[in-house]
């Protein structure tokens, strides 16, 4: 087969599945874990999470893909970047358009990738958010119209790297991206290269280890800071995550989860308020009604996020683990309380709350108040949404919590399940 063949070939082949990368993370009639099929191929990403997890997330099925990408780079090097990666394809359509410029030199490649191997080794996989896939598939919210200004910032890696693409070729996959780097070595490990390279590997991997222990390290020290510590602060996270710490560390900020999201209230916030290892990730965010995009509350059947996230930042959940897992706890704001600042009957809340966990205390005149029961509330937002108080915002929004568990009040024994 001539090079031309060849390249025709390759090129068909990269395009398809550029196309089955875009179908299958912006979903639609597909079934909906199929959605992370393409971000749970990357070992960097997956080792990341396992690593800082201690144990392996996801099931036995979803740890072949990312093992096998591996083997496949032992036999073949960077055939995964040259035939597969979506990114890789993307980045490719614009190289040396302009012009065929070297203005990069230095490849900090095998330096960011040392970095993310050293925050491994004190549980805290700093830098994930560079992972090729999940850069790739944070496009998809785009795609879908349910951005928020906030996640397109990390997005913004894409654009800028398709216009140095088009000036010195291919400049992510060459220099910058670390899964393509770890292909790279596993390569070296079936044949090793010249001595000089060898040297400079060694000291790639000291200077990238040293610096991402010490990173690592002063992250979990200073860069969670107070935001985490301040109950008052703390983010309402999507259900199946474990505590603040642990997904903002291990979240990649595909944000596969906010394009799964029926009631589009997996949002990305501004990063203020939050500590630098929160910027940008997922939380949820309970507003008005569920009429309107972006507005809602989280639904008591719906597990979507958690079958699509491939790190286990968010853990795979059953209907039944979903209506026991306390993900948030409501709060009576009393001055803004129709029942309570202005002795109006108001029980909207209690109308609403699908858990029972909004009780009464009546007045002297006999208006019923709203009084939340902690140990029924989940943390739904299903009263948030609905409250019809506007003078001072909302008279019931939910806080989040330390730590997310599962309720023993047996509620979901309430239903039937098939």
């Amino acid at each position: 087969m001539n090079s031309a063949n060849k390249k025709i070939i390759r090129w068909t082949v990269r395009l398809v599945l550029l196309a089955c990368a875009v179908v299958l993370a912006v979903g639609g009639p597909l079934p909906i874990m199929l959605a992370r099929i393409f971000p749970s191929l990357s070992p960097l990403a997956s080792a990341g999470a396992f690593i800082a997890q201690q144990r392996w997330y996801p099931g036995l099925l979803w740890a072949v893909p990312p093992v096998a990408m591996l083997a496949l780079g032992v036999w073949k090097g960077r055939l995964f970047c040259r035939w597969i990666c979506p990114l890789g394809t993307l980045y490719a359509l614009p190289s040396g358009l302009i012009a065929r410029k070297t203005f990069l030199k230095v490849r900090p490649s095998a330096l960011l990738f040392w970095m993310i191997v050293g925050a491994w080794l004190v549980g805290v996989p700093l830098l994930l958010w560079l992972d090729p896939l999940a850069t790739f598939n944070r496009l998809t919210p785009l795609v879908r119209g349910v951005w928020s200004p906030a996640g397109l910032v990390l997005g913004l890696i894409v654009p800028l790297m398709l216009i140095l693409g088009a000036i010195q070729p291919m400049i992510w996959c060459t220099h910058l991206c670390p899964l393509g780097y770890c292909f790279e070595l596993a390569r070296s490990l079936r044949r090793p290269g010249p001595k000089a390279a060898f040297d400079q590997t060694r000291r790639s991997i000291i200077a990238g280890l040293l610096a991402g222990v010490a990173a690592a390290m002063a992250s979990r020290r200073w860069l969670m800071g107070e935001a985490i510590a301040s109950s008052a602060n703390l983010p309402i996270l999507p259900p199946g995550a474990k505590n603040p710490g642990h997904f903002a560390s291990v979240c990649t900020r595909c944000y596969a989860c906010v394009n799964a999201c029926p009631m589009h209230i997996i949002q990305v916030p501004p990063p203020a308020g939050r500590s630098l290892l929160q910027w940008f990730q997922p939380e949820l965010k309970f507003t008005d009604s569920a009429e309107t995009p972006g507005e809602g509350y989280c639904d008591e059947t719906c597990i979507n996020c958690s079958q699509v996230c491939p790190t286990g930042a968010i853990m795979p959940l059953t209907l039944r683990q979903k209506r026991q897992r306390l993900i948030g706890t409501a709060k009576v704001i009393r001055p803004a309380c129709l029942a309570w600042a202005d002795n109006e009957y108001c029980m909207v809340c209690q109308e609403h709350c699908s858990y029972g966990a909004i009780l009464t205390d009546e007045s002297k005149d006999y208006i019923p108040r709203p009084v939340v029961n902690d140990k029924l509330c989940r943390g739904c937002g299903f009263c948030q949404s609905t409250c019809p108080a506007i003078r001072n915002g909302k008279a019931i929004v939910v806080c989040g919590i330390n730590e997310q568990t599962f309720s023993d009040d047996g509620y979901a024994d309430l239903f039937e399940y098939d």
